[in-house]
């Protein structure tokens, strides 16, 4: 019984240790540990280029983004995602991590996808649309993205 006694009170005094209670929000730019920058972007119908001719096997269209937070210290030793920022009649603002697939419709009752993807480089982020059926005669619309940069600084 006293074994069982001083059990319960070892495992008391180890249950009722405090610590740390968790990650703490983002400090200064001082701050040791992860960093990021968000930047957002909207992509006008005139903007969008087009790779290739309308129709042609691999045609495209894409858009750069100039990105004047995507350093060389972020390319070199960070991430960037981006996020297709859009307003959804359910859920006001949403964003979609990049690649996203959108399976649409024409009015005639025609079924395509729209995939939209990036790539980026120091200073740029470059956005494709392209089309599972490579129906380029179209340009996309109006689109908002999120880029998000993230790095890491060492303790050393």
């Amino acid at each position: 019984m006293k074994k069982l006694i001083v059990f319960a009170v070892a495992l008391c005094a180890l249950v009722s240790c405090t610590g740390p209670m968790g990650p703490q929000g983002p400090k200064g730019n001082d701050a040791e540990g992860d960093q990021w920058i968000v930047d957002e972007f909207t992509v006008n119908a005139e903007d969008w280029l087009l790779y290739g001719t309308e129709g042609q096997l691999g045609s495209y269209y894409y858009c750069d983004l100039n990105d004047q937070n995507l350093s060389e210290w972020i390319f070199n030793n960070g991430s960037v995602e981006v996020y297709l920022f859009d307003r959804s009649e359910e859920r006001d603002w949403i964003q979609q991590p990049l690649p996203v697939t959108r399976f649409k419709s024409t009015d005639e009752g025609i079924l395509y996808q729209e995939e939209y993807d990036f790539d980026y480089s120091v200073g740029k982020i470059r956005v494709y649309v392209t089309y599972n059926d490579f129906a380029t005669a179209n340009k996309p619309g109006a689109i908002s993205f999120r880029s998000v940069k993230q790095w890491w600084l060492s303790a050393n």
